[in-house]
C-alpha cells in the first residue's frame, strides 16, 4: 500500500507514538525524521507500518505547524 494512501487504516498506537514523539519539538524547531521514527519503533514497537509510511504520517501531523522537517532517515550511500 503506497504511503500516501494509508490513512484509511490507521493505526491508532503508531498516530499516538508519532505525535507523542513530536511533543518534544517547538515552534521553529527542525523535526529529524530519523530520530522521530526511532522514537516511535520505541513506543510502538508493534506499529505493523513501513517506515515510509510513518515517514508520512510524521508528515501530516507536522503539516501547518511552523516546524521545518529534516528527512535525515537514510544513511548515505
Amino acid at each position: 500500500m503506497p504511503a500516501s494512501e494509508f490513512a484509511a487504516s490507521l493505526d491508532p498506537d503508531a498516530y499516538d507514538a508519532v505525535f507523542t514523539a513530536l511533543l518534544e519539538y517547538h515552534p521553529n524547531d527542525t523535526i529529524s525524521i530519523r530520530t522521530v521514527l526511532q522514537e516511535v519503533r520505541r513506543l510502538a514497537p508493534d506499529c505493523p507500518f513501513s517506515d515510509e509510511q510513518i515517514v508520512a504520517l510524521i508528515v501530516k501531523q507536522a503539516a501547518g505547524t511552523t516546524m521545518a522537517v529534516s528527512f535525515d532517515q537514510r544513511e548515505a550511500a
